[in-house]
Protein backbone atom coordinates (compact mmCIF):
# COMPACT_ATOMS: atom_id res chain seq x y z
CA UNK A 1 0.00 0.00 0.00
CA UNK A 2 1.03 3.74 -0.52
CA UNK A 3 -0.02 5.80 1.80
CA UNK A 4 -0.01 9.80 1.57
CA UNK A 5 0.04 12.37 4.41
CA UNK A 6 -1.10 16.22 4.69
CA UNK A 7 -0.19 18.48 7.06
CA UNK A 8 -3.18 20.05 8.78
CA UNK A 9 -3.30 22.95 11.76
CA UNK A 10 -0.05 21.46 12.97
CA UNK A 11 -0.73 17.92 12.72
CA UNK A 12 0.51 15.34 10.25
CA UNK A 13 -2.83 13.33 9.18
CA UNK A 14 -3.36 11.08 6.34
CA UNK A 15 -4.60 11.90 2.83
CA UNK A 16 -5.11 8.87 0.97
CA UNK A 17 -4.23 5.25 0.44
CA UNK A 18 -3.74 3.51 -2.73
CA UNK A 19 -2.94 0.13 -3.68
CA UNK A 20 -0.60 -1.56 -6.06
CA UNK A 21 -2.72 -3.72 -8.60
CA UNK A 22 -1.15 -6.11 -10.54
CA UNK A 23 -2.40 -8.39 -13.34
CA UNK A 24 0.64 -10.99 -12.70
CA UNK A 25 4.19 -11.16 -11.15
CA UNK A 26 6.41 -8.36 -11.02
CA UNK A 27 10.21 -8.23 -11.82
CA UNK A 28 12.22 -7.34 -8.68
CA UNK A 29 14.33 -5.18 -10.98
CA UNK A 30 11.63 -3.01 -12.74
CA UNK A 31 8.74 -2.12 -10.29
CA UNK A 32 8.93 1.11 -7.96
CA UNK A 33 6.83 2.40 -5.11
CA UNK A 34 7.57 5.68 -5.42
CA UNK A 35 9.71 8.15 -7.22
CA UNK A 36 11.64 10.28 -4.90
CA UNK A 37 10.37 13.46 -4.67
CA UNK A 38 7.40 12.67 -7.38
CA UNK A 39 4.62 10.58 -7.94
CA UNK A 40 3.40 6.60 -7.15
CA UNK A 41 3.58 4.03 -9.64
CA UNK A 42 0.99 4.65 -12.02
CA UNK A 43 -0.58 1.13 -11.33
CA UNK A 44 -1.58 2.31 -7.99
CA UNK A 45 -5.21 3.08 -7.74
CA UNK A 46 -7.28 5.25 -4.51
CA UNK A 47 -8.57 2.78 -1.80
CA UNK A 48 -9.80 6.40 0.27
CA UNK A 49 -8.83 10.05 -0.04
CA UNK A 50 -9.42 11.90 2.60
CA UNK A 51 -11.46 15.03 1.96
CA UNK A 52 -11.48 17.44 4.72
CA UNK A 53 -10.82 16.99 8.94
CA UNK A 54 -13.37 18.49 11.73
CA UNK A 55 -11.06 21.42 13.91
CA UNK A 56 -9.44 18.59 15.93
CA UNK A 57 -8.10 16.51 13.15
CA UNK A 58 -10.90 13.82 13.07
CA UNK A 59 -12.01 12.79 9.43
CA UNK A 60 -15.27 14.81 8.43
CA UNK A 61 -15.30 13.53 4.41
CA UNK A 62 -13.58 10.84 2.26
CA UNK A 63 -14.01 9.67 -1.18
CA UNK A 64 -13.74 6.01 -1.78
CA UNK A 65 -12.73 3.87 -4.44
CA UNK A 66 -15.90 4.05 -6.35
CA UNK A 67 -15.66 7.78 -6.14
CA UNK A 68 -18.51 8.46 -3.66
CA UNK A 69 -18.12 10.64 -0.84
CA UNK A 70 -19.35 10.19 1.98
CA UNK A 71 -19.13 12.17 5.36
CA UNK A 72 -18.98 11.70 9.08
CA UNK A 73 -20.11 13.84 12.10
CA UNK A 74 -17.68 13.11 15.81
CA UNK A 75 -18.59 13.54 18.95
CA UNK A 76 -15.39 13.49 21.54
CA UNK A 77 -13.43 10.34 19.29
CA UNK A 78 -16.75 8.59 18.39
CA UNK A 79 -18.25 8.48 15.14
CA UNK A 80 -22.01 9.64 15.64
CA UNK A 81 -23.51 10.27 11.89
CA UNK A 82 -22.37 8.74 8.96
CA UNK A 83 -23.77 9.67 5.98
CA UNK A 84 -22.80 7.72 2.54
CA UNK A 85 -22.85 9.72 -0.71
CA UNK A 86 -23.14 13.53 0.92
CA UNK A 87 -21.01 16.50 1.69
CA UNK A 88 -20.79 17.45 5.32
CA UNK A 89 -22.50 21.24 4.48
CA UNK A 90 -25.47 19.08 3.10
CA UNK A 91 -26.80 17.36 6.40
CA UNK A 92 -27.66 18.50 10.31
CA UNK A 93 -28.35 15.41 12.78
CA UNK A 94 -29.00 16.42 16.66
CA UNK A 95 -29.15 13.38 19.06
CA UNK A 96 -29.19 15.70 22.29
CA UNK A 97 -27.10 13.80 23.96
CA UNK A 98 -25.88 16.28 26.62
CA UNK A 99 -26.94 16.31 30.21
CA UNK A 100 -28.58 19.88 29.40
CA UNK A 101 -31.60 18.07 28.02
CA UNK A 102 -33.75 15.28 29.14
CA UNK A 103 -32.76 11.40 30.32
CA UNK A 104 -36.22 10.40 31.21
CA UNK A 105 -37.28 9.62 27.85
CA UNK A 106 -34.87 8.72 24.77
CA UNK A 107 -35.22 7.19 21.59
CA UNK A 108 -31.76 6.11 21.09
CA UNK A 109 -29.01 6.81 23.64
CA UNK A 110 -29.76 8.87 27.25
CA UNK A 111 -31.05 12.08 26.36
CA UNK A 112 -33.77 13.68 24.21
CA UNK A 113 -35.56 17.16 23.84
CA UNK A 114 -38.53 17.70 25.69
CA UNK A 115 -41.38 19.84 23.73
CA UNK A 116 -43.26 20.04 21.60
CA UNK A 117 -41.69 21.99 18.90
CA UNK A 118 -38.16 22.49 18.00
CA UNK A 119 -36.32 25.01 16.11
CA UNK A 120 -33.31 23.73 14.12
CA UNK A 121 -30.35 26.79 14.44
CA UNK A 122 -29.96 28.98 11.85
CA UNK A 123 -25.90 28.60 11.36
CA UNK A 124 -26.02 24.88 11.43
CA UNK A 125 -29.15 24.98 8.30
CA UNK A 126 -27.62 22.31 5.54
CA UNK A 127 -27.41 23.30 2.11
CA UNK A 128 -28.31 21.30 -1.08
CA UNK A 129 -30.79 19.69 -3.19
CA UNK A 130 -33.60 17.21 -2.44
CA UNK A 131 -32.60 17.00 1.09
CA UNK A 132 -35.03 14.89 3.96
CA UNK A 133 -35.78 15.70 7.34
CA UNK A 134 -36.68 13.16 9.70
CA UNK A 135 -37.21 12.34 13.09
CA UNK A 136 -38.77 10.61 15.98
CA UNK A 137 -40.98 12.12 18.47
CA UNK A 138 -42.96 10.67 21.35
CA UNK A 139 -46.21 10.71 21.89
CA UNK A 140 -49.07 8.89 24.56
CA UNK A 141 -48.80 5.64 21.78
CA UNK A 142 -44.92 5.75 21.96
CA UNK A 143 -42.40 6.98 19.78
CA UNK A 144 -43.50 7.99 15.91
CA UNK A 145 -41.23 8.21 13.18
CA UNK A 146 -42.09 11.02 10.35
CA UNK A 147 -40.35 11.98 7.12
CA UNK A 148 -40.82 14.73 4.97
CA UNK A 149 -39.04 16.89 2.50
CA UNK A 150 -36.90 19.83 4.37
CA UNK A 151 -37.86 23.25 3.36
CA UNK A 152 -34.72 25.75 4.27
CA UNK A 153 -37.56 28.26 4.91
CA UNK A 154 -39.36 26.78 7.93
CA UNK A 155 -36.95 25.57 10.38
CA UNK A 156 -39.63 24.70 13.06
CA UNK A 157 -40.40 21.17 13.81
CA UNK A 158 -43.93 21.00 15.30
CA UNK A 159 -46.07 18.10 16.20
CA UNK A 160 -49.06 18.80 18.56
CA UNK A 161 -48.86 15.87 19.86
CA UNK A 162 -45.26 15.74 20.60
CA UNK A 163 -44.13 14.96 24.50
CA UNK A 164 -40.53 14.90 22.77
CA UNK A 165 -38.04 14.38 20.05
CA UNK A 166 -35.06 12.74 18.82
CA UNK A 167 -33.07 12.12 16.03
CA UNK A 168 -33.48 14.89 14.31
CA UNK A 169 -31.76 14.74 10.54
CA UNK A 170 -31.19 16.35 7.47
CA UNK A 171 -29.26 14.45 4.32
CA UNK A 172 -29.68 14.47 0.91
CA UNK A 173 -32.14 11.72 -0.36
CA UNK A 174 -29.96 9.46 -2.48
CA UNK A 175 -27.93 9.15 0.58
CA UNK A 176 -27.64 6.35 2.88
CA UNK A 177 -27.39 7.53 6.94
CA UNK A 178 -26.25 5.59 10.06
CA UNK A 179 -25.90 6.85 13.27
CA UNK A 180 -24.90 5.66 16.04
CA UNK A 181 -24.61 5.72 20.65
CA UNK A 182 -21.58 4.72 21.91
CA UNK A 183 -20.67 4.63 26.14
CA UNK A 184 -16.79 6.03 27.02
CA UNK A 185 -14.92 2.23 28.39
CA UNK A 186 -18.15 0.44 27.32
CA UNK A 187 -18.56 0.59 23.47
CA UNK A 188 -21.58 1.05 20.78
CA UNK A 189 -24.83 1.77 22.84
CA UNK A 190 -27.73 2.26 19.91
CA UNK A 191 -27.45 2.31 16.10
CA UNK A 192 -29.84 2.99 13.36
CA UNK A 193 -29.15 1.85 10.22
CA UNK A 194 -29.94 3.33 6.78
CA UNK A 195 -33.57 1.57 7.02
CA UNK A 196 -33.97 3.02 10.06
CA UNK A 197 -33.74 -0.18 11.77
CA UNK A 198 -32.76 0.08 15.33
CA UNK A 199 -30.52 -1.94 17.24
CA UNK A 200 -29.61 -1.45 20.94
CA UNK A 201 -26.63 -3.23 22.83
CA UNK A 202 -26.71 -4.04 26.73
CA UNK A 203 -23.60 -4.79 29.17
CA UNK A 204 -23.49 -5.92 32.28
CA UNK A 205 -21.61 -4.64 35.40
CA UNK A 206 -18.38 -5.77 33.79
CA UNK A 207 -19.06 -4.15 30.36
CA UNK A 208 -19.56 -7.61 28.70
CA UNK A 209 -22.50 -7.50 26.03
CA UNK A 210 -25.46 -9.09 27.52
CA UNK A 211 -28.50 -8.33 25.11
CA UNK A 212 -29.10 -7.12 21.57
CA UNK A 213 -32.32 -5.80 20.90
CA UNK A 214 -33.57 -5.19 17.59
CA UNK A 215 -36.39 -1.58 18.53
CA UNK A 216 -38.44 -2.22 15.13
CA UNK A 217 -39.38 -5.93 15.78
CA UNK A 218 -39.39 -5.87 19.19
CA UNK A 219 -37.19 -9.05 19.44
CA UNK A 220 -34.59 -9.02 22.12
CA UNK A 221 -31.44 -11.53 22.77
CA UNK A 222 -29.87 -12.29 26.17
CA UNK A 223 -26.35 -13.67 25.64
CA UNK A 224 -25.47 -16.39 28.64
CA UNK A 225 -21.89 -16.79 29.53
CA UNK A 226 -20.70 -19.74 31.45
CA UNK A 227 -17.72 -20.00 32.76
CA UNK A 228 -15.18 -22.64 31.16
CA UNK A 229 -13.02 -25.06 33.85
Amino acid sequence: NYSKYDEFEGMLLPAGQSTLRLNGSIDDLNYSVSQMGGSPDSRYSNNIEILSYDEVGNISEYRNRSGVVSCLIWEKDQVVFQAENSVLESVFYESFESPIYSGEYAYSGDYSFQGSTYVIPNERVPVGEHLILSYYYLTGDGWKYKQIDFNPANLTVEESEAQAYDEIRIAPESSMVTTYHSEDLVGLKDQLDPNNLGIRLRYDNLNRLQKVINTNKATEHTLHLRRLH
